[in-house]
């Protein structure tokens, strides 16, 4: 066996292991795993909370929201996050003429959403480098109560031709402040 895809395939294993909560010892790549799903934000920096009603046009044929909607319901929740700290998105393609591009992602999930939950889309933010932004985000029912999902993205700013630059200051400064 290839010694590259041995090593990918110990991951996988570490990976499910880790979102069922259990302890492994396969490789080194465990403490990246980890890392990837590590929700912390930054104490300084509050938490953003999006009210979302589950419209049908996201449920699957088993009556539950489809795995790969999360992403969009995330990224609408990402955009109100900086909308409500005075920097919409459209702000930063069209002043800044950059773009925030997802490079790492990963869900966990606890629960199923179905059509018509309210849930609350709760986004914080990990960390601000000079070229990326870590979101951490969760997804709840009841308030806090019910833990559907969490997610972690890494997005990078870049601009033409899609070269990673420096994330413009008054962006950081605006994400700082927030709307808390």
């Amino acid at each position: 066996m290839d010694k590259g895809k041995n090593i990918f395939r110990l991951d996988w294993f570490a990976r499910i292991d880790y979102l069922c909560g259990k302890e492994t010892t396969y490789t080194k790549h465990n403490d990246v795993t980890a890392k990837r799903l590590h929700m912390e934000n930054l104490p300084n920096m509050p938490e953003h909370i999006f009210p979302f009603r589950v419209p049908l046009s996201l449920i699957d044929t088993g009556g539950v929201v489809y795995n790969g909607r999360y992403f969009d319901i995330y990224n609408q929740a990402r955009d109100e996050h900086m909308r409500d700290c005075g920097y919409p998105y459209t702000r930063l393609n069209s002043e800044a003429e950059c773009h925030l591009a997802v490079v790492d992602a990963a869900i966990q999930y606890k629960l199923p959403v179905f059509y018509d939950d309210l849930v609350e889309i709760v986004t914080g933010i990990d960390r601000i480098g000079s070229s990326s932004i870590t979101f951490n985000q969760a997804m709840y029912k009841n308030g806090k109560e019910l833990l559907c999902n969490r997610a972690r993205f890494v997005m990078v700013c870049t601009g033409a031709g899609f070269t990673a630059r420096k994330i413009p200051k008054d962006l950081i400064l605006a994400l700082e402040k927030g709307p808390y």
